[in-house]
């Protein structure tokens, strides 16, 4: 199947947790002369880390000035300016994930006319706590940051589809059920994201690797602080390795059992599965109330503007309430 050429513009958000693959997904939608992969393109405008201030553009070109051009039109015509720059460009993909940003983004496009789709990629709360513990980052709250997650997302997005990441690297016909469902081309070969040059930010350092070639990636992996090997052997291949850690799948399948947010969401997630025909409204109710909302509200905007003051301030960088 191939969806022919496209005519009006569109954003597509991924949303998801972290390391949930989206870095990986982002730039396979994106892998398409119409398509362009932004990356975490919200760390842009507030940047809540030092890389944020002077990121490394994914082409890989250091004096690449996109980016720059992109940051001065400010949070309210980022997408704009990137469909100046890119006039080739009719679907942009942004994996920025926070659903704050998705909710205000959606709002201001659909007011100026442009479509938004959103697409959710998952890992299972097992698979979830795998990656965090492998990588010595937060293991002990994965269980509540998995659950904070979706449902601040299901409570701010509407409208939107789900991918387990473990279908997406292991079934080809997955990715082409994902296209149709967001109306953008398929085609054979559109997961070897690495043949296109991408300006992606941010994001997975993993991922962003294989847009290098063998002779260049272990230059990439040491100027992004992220220098391991078995990155640069398993280079553009996109795979799914199991998960060996018996102690770990108890854990959670203890967790699961006992937590009525786990079960909901899995099945949620499953309910709205980009191959189903049919989405029904109904389902567990595991969105947040108002107040909880709230609190995640202030906590973001405590974060962006902690970010702005450390890192930001003495740039041109527009504070984060702008």
């Amino acid at each position: 199947m191939v969806i022919t050429q496209m005519t009006e513009r569109k954003l597509i958000f991924v949303g998801g947790t972290a390391f949930s693959g989206s870095t990986f997904f982002d730039m396979t939608l994106g892998n398409d002369p119409a398509g362009f992969s932004t990356g975490e393109v919200n760390a842009l405008i507030h940047p809540y880390r030092a890389h944020h201030i002077d990121p490394i553009c994914g082409c890989g070109e250091i004096n690449c000035n996109f980016w720059s051009q992109v940051r001065a039109a400010g949070k309210q015509n980022l997408y704009n300016k990137i469909f100046e720059l890119k006039p080739e460009v009719r679907f942009i993909i942004d994996s920025s994930k926070d659903p704050f940003w998705i909710n205000y983004q959606s709002k201001l496009l659909r007011k100026s006319g442009i479509e938004t789709k959103h697409i959710v990629i998952w890992k299972t709360p097992l698979e979830y706590a795998h990656s965090l513990k492998k990588r010595g980052k937060g293991y002990d709250k994965w269980e509540s940051s998995w659950i904070n997650y979706f449902r601040l997302y299901t409570t701010k997005i509407a409208d939107w589809r789900s991918v387990p990441y473990s279908d997406y690297t292991r079934d080809p016909a997955v990715l082409e059920n994902i296209c149709c469902y967001l109306g953008i081309p398929y085609f054979e070969g559109k997961e070897k994201f690495w043949h296109k040059k991408h300006h992606l930010l941010f994001g997975n350092e993993s991922a962003r690797v294989h847009l290098q070639d063998q002779s260049s990636a272990a230059n990439f992996e040491e100027r992004t602080n992220n220098n391991r090997t078995a990155v640069t052997q398993e280079l553009r291949t996109i795979y799914y390795k199991q998960i060996n850690d018996p102690q770990l799948e108890e854990l959670v399948a203890l967790r699961i059992k006992k937590s009525g947010y786990l079960q909901g969401i899995m099945k949620m997630l499953t309910l709205h599965d980009v191959r189903n025909d049919l989405i029904s409204d109904e389902g567990p109710n595991i969105k947040m109330r108002a107040p909880e909302v709230q609190a995640r509200w202030l906590k973001n905007s405590f974060a962006r503007s902690l970010g702005y003051l450390r890192y930001a301030r003495s740039s041109q960088i527009q504070p984060p309430h702008k």
